[in-house]
């Protein structure tokens, strides 16, 4: 999957962290072609970055920046093992900052962290600002940096200005960001511009974004209009779709975080909610604020600062899509975030280091985003039928879904049995899976994504046994048919639809997935994209990683097919997590269900089901 998000501060890491997984999250890919020579990330330790990383020291540091060069005795301190957790622990043996250290490496979800002591009286929020910011703190100029481990992978530069014309109450809002990684071997950049006109209450008029991905450029627009947002987004092969969306005053745009927490911080145990655009899904969807305690916090020069904890959670459609935990200080301004599950943290910083990115090493990101399997697991895709029992922080009944050839079982809290069936036409399916739902139109009209009705793609996918009438067999050929065509198994391109794909047959497991499903569509058989972890035979040991596939409707059942494997079907070595017709037109949106098993698994056992 690609890069896809970006937003501002701790708000920019959370989004950013959905970049991270769109780089990526399907390494499963990898394994159909070259084996991922980077070993999988168990129980991910987060080091805090070595201060070296800092360029030039001479930089007047930016707005609330933390130094990049340490001192001598900052230096010292980094080599303590306190230095390798966010939160310095004053005493090791103390439970409750433990947790909170593992917290800050990424190693737990909210669940499993120590909650905070009960308040002996009601919560009394902080006094609201009339605005977020002041004409006396303009123009502010802040810098942020990413750390993947000890790699610098990215930076974010956010400037706001007092806005041309007016009476004085719009304000400027820009925000420029560049993410470089690499995956197998294979260098990604993306790039990000977002500029916003907003009253100095947040109170979002219009804006303008543009994200380039490679050589890519998707172009966006958003205007208000009345009681509306109306969104126009252009894709890079210059298709254009408008979507609108209904919109209150009390809205906010992509810089609702920032604003929220500098207008008014958050007092321990208040929880906030926030409806605001996130920024590039281009949905409207809420941010969840909880105040925490204050804590001690290793910041990148290897001072600590006392800094309030805030939990952040962004949801869209009632559903958490992304966690991470922020710390403040009492202005509210963010100076550290980690995301929850990976490796990744966001350091308030100085201009030098932000644009030393360029030139930093690219971090493989392929080590976040593996699931270590049990030492000595087989080749899971040979088995006809397979059972894993799964340990998550979430509930699993909600993660995983028992549908097409899968069914899930929760005995224990938090743990669950997977078991996957080898499944054909005229498999015996268990009585769970008999019943199954009949596809919609969805499946079978052509979208922005799965354009089936392009000339390209009709040609193609009636070239292929033109004569034949049985679904199935159609079905298996146009797999080995999409295995064969795309024969250049790139990593590093945007996100592309079945028609670029078909003129330009090179990708990943994306591309290979919303091919064979605008092929199919295009013969008259059902399709749909789904996504979860697929078995990788890799040099350090087996693994899952996160994989695209197709599934067609034949007969009375949904039956899997995986074009990057091309071997007729697929066995149990595929774990689903979601499913989609992936009629929106964009594509990131389906494939936030991934998000909520990323980082949060570890598999136990796999054995031959019962």
């Amino acid at each position: 999957m690609k890069i896809i998000c970006s937003q501002l501060g701790s708000q920019m890491s959370i989004c950013r962290l959905l970049g991270l997984l769109g780089v990526a999250i399907l390494v499963g890919c990898d394994e159909a072609t070259p084996t991922p020579s980077t070993p999988p990330a168990s129980n991910a330790q987060v080091a805090a970055p070595n201060p070296a990383a800092a360029s030039n020291p001479t930089t007047a540091p930016a707005q609330n920046a933390t130094p990049e060069k340490a001192s001598p005795a900052a230096e010292e301190k980094a080599a303590t093992p306190e230095r390798d957790s966010a939160i310095v622990m004053e005493d090791p043996k103390d439970k409750d900052n433990a947790e909170l250290a593992a917290l800050a490496q990424n190693t737990q979800s909210p669940s499993n962290v120590a909650p905070s002591p009960p308040l002996a009286a009601k919560v009394t929020p902080n006094a609201r600002k009339e605005s977020w910011i002041t004409s006396n703190e303009l123009p502010r100029k802040v810098w942020d940096v990413m750390y993947l481990g000890n790699s610098k992978i990215g930076s974010m530069h956010t400037e706001v200005l007092q806005a041309e014309g007016g009476d004085g109450s719009q304000l400027k809002l820009t925000l420029e960001s560049l993410l470089r990684v690499n995956r197998g071997g294979q260098s990604t950049t993306q790039r990000i511009a977002v500029t916003s006109r907003e009253k100095t209450d947040g109170e979002l008029l219009e804006l303008i974004a543009t994200i380039y991905e490679g050589s890519n450029k998707t172009e966006v627009t958003g205007v208000r209009v009345t009681d509306n947002l109306i969104v126009q987004i252009t894709q890079p092969n210059g298709q254009s779709s408008r979507i609108t969306i209904p919109w209150k005053r009390e809205y906010r745009g992509p810089f609702a975080l920032e604003q929220e927490l500098l207008q008014q911080p958050l007092t321990e145990g208040e929880t906030r909610e926030i409806p605001y655009l996130c920024v590039p899904l281009f949905r409207l969807a809420n941010l969840v604020l909880k105040g925490g305690g204050k804590q001690k916090v290793a910041m990148l020069d290897g001072s600590t600062q006392e800094l309030q904890e805030v939990m952040i959670s962004i949801v869209l459609d009632k559903n958490p899509v992304m966690e991470t935990v922020a710390w403040v200080d009492e202005k509210g301004e963010s100076l550290k975030s980690a995301a929850l599950g990976l490796q990744v943290l966001t350091y308030r910083s100085t201009q030098s280091a932000a644009e030393s990115v360029d030139t930093a090493a690219q971090a493989d990101l392929l080590k976040v985003t593996s699931v270590p399997l049990p030492a000595g697991t087989p080749n899971l895709h040979l088995a006809q039928s397979l059972t894993y029992n799964i340990r998550c922080s979430k509930d699993p009944l909600k993660l995983f879904p028992s549908r097409t050839n899968q069914t899930v079982r929760s005995a224990v809290a938090l743990e669950c049995d997977i078991t996957v069936y080898t499944v054909t036409p005229d498999s015996t399916l268990p009585e769970t899976l008999q019943k199954q739902e009949p596809p919609t139109d969805a499946d079978l009209n052509p979208s922005p994504m799965i354009e089936s009705n392009d000339p390209l793609i009709m040609e193609m996918a009636h070239h292929v046994l033109p004569e034949e009438k049985d679904p199935w067999k159609i079905s298996l050929a146009l797999e080995r048919y999409v295995h064969d065509k795309i024969e250049r198994k790139d990593f590093s391109r945007s996100f592309a639809t079945a028609a670029e794909v078909a003129k330009i047959p090179r990708g990943d497991c994306t591309e290979h997935g919303v091919l064979l499903a605008a092929l199919l569509r295009a013969r008259k058989i059902p399709a749909r994209i789904a996504s979860g972890l697929v078995y990788v035979d890799s040099a350090e040991g087996p693994m899952m990683g996160y994989h695209m596939w197709t599934e067609a409707y034949i007969g009375d059942r949904w039956l899997p097919l995986d074009a990057v494997m091309g071997k007729g079907g697929i066995g149990p070595g595929h774990i689903k997590v979601m499913d989609t017709s992936l009629t929106d037109q964009n594509p990131y949106v389906a494939l936030l269900p991934v998000l909520q098993v990323l980082g949060d698994l570890k598999i136990t056992s796999v054995k031959a089901a019962q």
